[in-house]
């Protein structure tokens, strides 16, 4: 099977707007995106970047609201803007070694012009859904050919356009041209020519003001929704940004990408003010004041697996998960209700118990926390709270995974992290891992019984190595950098020796800060790593600025949960240590030449 295999299948921007809707499963940060305010929003591939912005397309608004048969008031029309990669390489395939300064020219005029397609493209999908509308758009023809006209010279198509439609054609037409002038002229006059296109946010801006004088709604919003842009060149992400610090008052942005770590637009005299010029949402680890927190992220979770369920299996029951019967289904991140406890009492003593007689170092913590073993379910307060919850996942997992005398066992199963519980913990609540991991493990389950400790363990196995597989292609940039791999295999063995060294620590650091004394190869591995989700960027007391005006030096991260079973660790965020430290204690060796696992059964 190729590694890469479920990774890039389950991409919004393929499907149809029918599809993307009908399948829509609300994520936490959707009522944040919502908003009709500037915004950047920030995730790894495949977190859901793509979805949330395409179901504010009118059209997907419309098709929600449709089983409900309500009828929907539309004050802001989404426009969805995808980078074009293809128009992009034709660009630069035609261009060959013509001046940077030409490429980014046309690629920014490309942009501004699918803005304006893209814009006429909504607005003639509300035209169409008129029925549906409380407030329904009216456009006269003698307005629509006005329009039509302006728009056609300000944007200096081939030809005038009398029509919305025929209004389209011209500015697609315009773009399959677009590549062909770079040898008609000297760059400069080339560079002048398209001196009308060289602002996306002006060109949105102009096309707003005009459509709403040709509707006869001044008052209507334009949400111009901006997807993948750490593919555009940083022309046009200056130019957004510098568009939103002083947008109009009928134009909102949302800007979609991944983490651009110290991206030079945002210089220290540029930094964004949150609820003035725009909101930064982060899809990593969603933080509660972005109006997300742990329990709607597991309801996202589950709501994901029966949507899977119901698609795949035509069931109204969501198919349960197997689980281990001596690690019950808690101590994940998404796991926050003490209520749990008590259930889970008599467990505890066992595990504490089994691994106190196995391990010496946990007995002697046990006895200067004035704890006995072997009465575990009868303690309550404080000792509960600061202890035995506590260390509870670093119990299970040592017990796991350590033999009698702290040694290693050998287990390739990972039904450690098996049940419904600690796959959604694992899952970091990503899309795109959900549907490719429990949807091959669903593919597998006939419906009828819960899906079996092999068939999950097999499954995770899968998901690592399509992650491992990930790290290994990312390249290596500049030459002399490492390869991310190294990188984070030297932090998760680092982890590893944390939670299964010789003495048991009951807070062992599983998160990292990049700190002034790493290595600048070692700064781009984690950027890299970033960007496919390997990493996560943590919330942070210390830190003045949020993911996207932040450099990495100075932010804390963690690897991601999807490698918790690669590297035998709990599914925890854990305390932070410096990177240096941890390269330091890891060695030259450790980076140089990072071990590989065999995957498969």
């Amino acid at each position: 099977m190729n590694a890469f295999h479920g990774w890039e299948h389950y991409n919004a921007r393929a499907m149809t707007t029918e599809d993307v809707a009908s399948t829509f499963v609300e994520h936490p940060q959707f009522s944040a995106v919502s908003k009709p305010t500037n915004a950047v929003i920030l995730g790894c591939r495949g977190s859901g970047k793509t979805t949330l912005l395409r179901m504010l397309e009118p059209k997907a608004r419309l098709l929600r609201a449709r089983p409900n048969g309500v009828k929907v008031s539309l004050k802001e029309i989404g426009v969805f803007v995808p980078v074009d990669q293809a128009w992009l390489a034709s660009i630069r395939s035609v261009t060959g070694s013509q001046p940077r300064a030409l490429l980014q020219s046309l690629e920014v005029a490309v942009y501004s012009l699918s803005v304006a397609r893209a814009m006429i493209d909504s607005l003639l999908e509300v035209l169409s859904s008129a029925g549906q509308l409380l407030d329904p758009l009216v456009v006269t023809e003698d307005t629509e050919v006005r329009v039509c006209e302006v728009v056609s010279h300000a944007l200096k198509l081939g030809r005038v356009a009398k029509s919305l439609a025929s209004l389209r054609f011209e500015i697609v037409v315009k773009i399959a041209e677009l590549p062909s002038i770079s040898h008609s002229a000297p760059t400069q006059d080339l560079i002048q020519l398209l001196s009308h296109l060289d602002s996306p946010g002006s060109v949105a801006s102009q096309m707003a003001l005009l459509l709403n004088e040709l509707s006869g709604r001044r008052e209507l919003k334009w949400m111009i929704l901006c997807d993948e842009l750490e593919l555009a060149n940083d022309a046009i992400r200056d130019s957004l940004i510098k568009t939103m610090r002083g947008s109009p008052g009928n134009l909102v942005f949302k800007l979609a990408m991944t983490p651009l770590p110290g991206y030079a637009g945002m210089a220290s005299s540029e930094q964004p003010l949150p609820g003035h010029d725009f909101d930064v949402i982060s899809l990593f680890n969603p933080r509660r004041n972005e109006g997300a927190n742990r329990k709607a992220l597991k309801e996202f979770c589950s709501e994901m697996w029966e949507e899977l369920c119901r698609s795949q299996l035509r069931t109204g029951d969501p198919v349960q998960f197997q689980h281990l019967a001596a690690f019950p289904e808690v101590a994940g991140p998404l796991d926050v209700d003490s209520s749990e406890d008590a259930s889970f009492a008599a467990v505890d003593s066992k595990a504490f118990m089994s691994l106190a007689a196995r391990d010496a170092s946990f007995a002697a913590y046990l006895s200067r926390k004035g704890v006995d073993p072997r009465h575990v379910d009868e303690y309550s307060g404080s000792i509960r709270d600061s202890v035995i919850r506590k260390i509870r996942p670093i119990v299970q997992c040592r017990l796991y995974y350590m033999r009698s005398g702290t040694s290693l066992k050998g287990r390739r199963s990972h039904a450690f992290y098996s049940g419904e519980s600690r796959l959604f913990s694992l899952s970091e609540g990503h899309p795109r891992w959900i549907k490719s991991t429990l949807g091959a493990m669903l593919a597998r389950s006939s419906g009828d019984e819960a899906v079996g400790l092999d068939v999950q363990s097999e499954e995770v196995d899968k998901s690592m190595a399509r992650i491992i597989a990930r790290l290994n292609a990312l390249p290596v940039k500049p030459a002399h950098s490492l390869p991310a791999f190294n990188v984070i295999s030297a932090v998760g063995h680092y982890f590893r020796k944390q939670v299964l060294g010789p003495v048991f620590e009951p807070e062992p650091k599983l998160s990292f800060h990049v700190d002034q004394g790493v290595p600048d190869e070692v700064v781009n591995a984690i950027e890299s790593a970033l960007v496919i989700g390997a990493v996560v960027p943590l919330p942070d007391k210390t830190a003045k600025s949020d993911e996207w005006s932040r450099s990495l030096v100075g932010s804390r991260f963690r690897l991601s949960f999807w490698l918790c079973p690669y590297f035998k660790l709990p599914v925890l965020n854990g305390k932070a240590e410096s990177l240096s430290k941890i390269l330091l204690d890891q060695g030259e060796p450790a980076l140089e030449k990072a071990d590989q696992m065999n995957f498969g059964f």
